[in-house]
């Protein structure tokens, strides 16, 4: 995000996160190493409130971050939130015409389908128009190694998108596009964590006596690169 935003030279920028721990720690770390650029101003969103809320109020409240942007001059935005919130972010601009349209730029840190998706899986076209025009970076995973193919065979012995009928059914597990024979979204990212954890603890890594942060430390700097996918 940080070369993004220097390859275009932007200088003076709003900041918009959600307050877990990724939303928080990766505005945090962006100001860090962007300590040319001027944050306008800055918005953290409390998950716990915004969750609790109505669709139509979380809107609401999006459109009045919104505003408080575009008063403050500010034509750029970053986003470290959660998809559901850029979602009804996105909803805002478009209906309120809150930084809408040619002129505003929104560069987002978590890109995925599910931005411009209701929660039945319809698409939601309201959001898909407010996300015209905006920017970000996707994380990709290898997947044409050998312990990639394998694991992605087993994937499509054991799962189908029935399996997101009930999570609790054990039978099958939850594909969500239905394409068993591929691993989606962030799907590869999740598979390669809990590899490299299961390598990890299976290796050298005692956490017994460990804080959780000297535990987390362990674990990266375990050399798995065979067993990666």
């Amino acid at each position: 995000m940080t070369a993004l935003a220097k390859h275009f030279g932007w200088q003076k920028i709003g900041i918009i996160h959600s307050d877990s721990t990724w939303g928080s720690q990766s505005a945090a770390k962006f100001k860090d190493t962007y300590v040319e650029a001027e944050v306008l101003h800055e918005i953290e969103i409390k998950l716990n409130e915004f969750d609790a809320s109505t669709y139509a109020n979380q809107v609401a409240n999006c459109s009045n971050w919104l505003k408080e942007f575009d008063d403050r001059n500010v034509y750029v935005l970053f986003l470290y939130l959660e998809p559901r919130v850029s979602r009804s972010l996105y909803v805002a601009s478009y209906t309120s015409g809150y930084m809408s349209g040619a002129g505003y730029a929104y560069v987002n840190g978590w890109i995925t389908e599910s931005i411009i998706l209701n929660d039945d899986g319809s698409v939601n076209l309201d959001a898909v128009k407010g996300a015209e025009g905006s920017i970000g970076l996707m994380e990709k995973v290898e997947t044409t190694s050998a312990l990639a193919q394998s694991y992605v065979n087993f994937w499509d012995s054991s799962a189908s998108i029935q399996g997101c009928a009930s999570l609790s059914d054990d039978t099958s597990y939850c594909d969500v596009d239905g394409v068993s024979n591929t691993v989606a979204g962030y799907g590869g990212l999740f598979a390669d964590s809990i590899l490299l954890l299961a390598y990890a603890f299976n290796s050298t890594v005692n956490c017994t006596s460990l804080t959780q942060d000297q535990c987390s430390e362990a674990v990266r700097g375990v050399r798995a690169r065979s067993a990666r996918i």
